[in-house]
């Protein structure tokens, strides 16, 4: 019984602690094309990494 409260009280937890993203959009925008590229070396633990982005204006 306490194991079911648990999961019940977590789930509202859950539900009240919704993410959210603060940073302001613009809804003009709409990026069509891009490209991530990431290269990893593990001998030095360096991550190196380029995106290229084309959004028609």
């Amino acid at each position: 019984m306490k194991k079911n409260i648990l999961v019940v009280v977590a789930l509202l937890f859950n539900l009240y602690c919704e993410a959210t993203d603060p940073y302001p959009k613009n809804k003009f925008i709409d990026v069509t094309h891009y490209q991530f590229y990431l290269e990893v070396n593990d001998s030095t633990d360096v991550i190196y990494g380029e995106a290229s982005v084309n959004n028609p204006f």
